[in-house]
């Protein structure tokens, strides 16, 4: 897994490559916005030749208040 983070869009640009069973390669594109401090949206791509193909959409919105101190490190 490789990555990168765009401070002024509080996003996330993850590339994932994992193993099949039979032994190929099956590789995923995840962006991740931090909307705010409490909600952020997932969404992950299969990487199909030059095509992305969307997979999943996960909304997280966490139950108690995000730490200051952990926030300030995705660019609170």
């Amino acid at each position: 897994m490789t990555g990168s983070w765009d401070d002024q869009t509080r996003t996330m640009l993850l590339y994932l490559e994992s193993s099949k069973g039979e032994g190929s390669t099956v590789r995923y594109r995840v962006v991740e916005r931090f909307a705010d401090a409490q909600t952020r949206m997932a969404t992950t791509y299969l990487i199909d030749g030059s095509n992305l193909v969307k997979r999943m959409e996960v909304e997280y919105k966490r139950a108690t208040p995000c730490p200051a101190k952990a926030f300030t490190i995705m660019g609170g």
